[in-house]
């Protein structure tokens, strides 16, 4: 049995994406668990909202949109 320990909390990025200034609220989530070849570690972030003006437009982007905010996010916190 794997042994998984998860550690999430709410981060924030401001960014500028199809030229639009938008902020993104997201979780990065970094978890232990053998994965697959046994490095244990795997890392990504996930999209809670996403807001233009400071309307939340999370439900009008298309879900290719969000897997591309979530892997710019991603190098965003990995790279603060």
């Amino acid at each position: 049995m794997n042994m998984i320990k998860y550690k999430n909390s709410i981060h924030i990025a401001d960014i500028n994406f199809k030229n639009s200034d938008i902020t993104i609220e997201y979780t990065y989530t970094e978890s232990e668990l053998d994965y697959f070849n046994g490095t244990g570690t795997y890392e990504h972030t996930t999209i809670k909202k996403v807001y233009k003006d400071n309307i939340d437009i999370t439900n009008l982007l298309h879900e290719d949109y969000i897997e591309d905010l979530e892997n710019e996010t991603l190098e965003i916190h990995l790279n603060k």
